[in-house]
């Protein structure tokens, strides 16, 4: 069951940063996010940054689902975009899939933990269409890593980004 509920939250994080920190088909029913952070960008900027370093506490506390909720719940969208290399949205968004997945499943193909991980912060900045909040996002989890790989010894232990065993 515990592997399972990784996975799950694995696959609902990956599709939250492909989709650029939205879900649209989710957030309409469950209307994300459920905290408004006023101060302009600045404000929402430090509040995401805050968020993740809750959400990569209680992951490292094994709290998979529950980290994955908070992440999602609060999440401040910028609505900024950093760079569009295709101008068909269409094409963009099939694009951002297919280079998406490729990649995760090479990472699922690799043997070595730090290969893997390269291959899931790859499969979150190599898109077609970049937004300042998936940018923070993978700005964000690549310090927390940093940060655990330190305080571990660089031996990591428990793995955060892929649910993978690895050697």
């Amino acid at each position: 069951m515990k592997k399972i509920t990784e996975w799950l939250g694995f696959i609902v994080l990956c599709v939250w940063v492909e989709r650029n920190m939205a879900l649209p088909w989710v957030g309409h029913w469950v209307q994300l996010p459920w905290v408004f952070v006023e101060g302009g960008l600045g404000a929402s900027i430090l509040f995401n940054l805050g968020l993740l370093s809750v959400f990569a506490f209680v992951y490292s506390h094994r709290l998979t689902l529950l980290a994955l909720l908070v992440l999602l719940a609060g999440w401040q969208r910028t609505g900024i975009i950093l760079y569009q290399a295709i101008p068909s949205a269409q094409i963009s968004s099939a694009l951002s899939i297919i280079l998406f997945v490729a990649l995760l499943v090479t990472a699922t193909r690799i043997g070595t933990r730090r290969r893997a991980d390269f291959c899931v912060f790859a499969a979150f900045l190599v898109t077609p269409l970049l937004s300042l909040d998936r940018l923070i996002f993978v700005a964000g989890m690549a310090v927390y890593l940093l940060i655990e790989n330190r305080r571990k010894g660089g031996a990591r232990t428990s793995p955060f980004l892929f649910p993978l065993r690895t050697k």
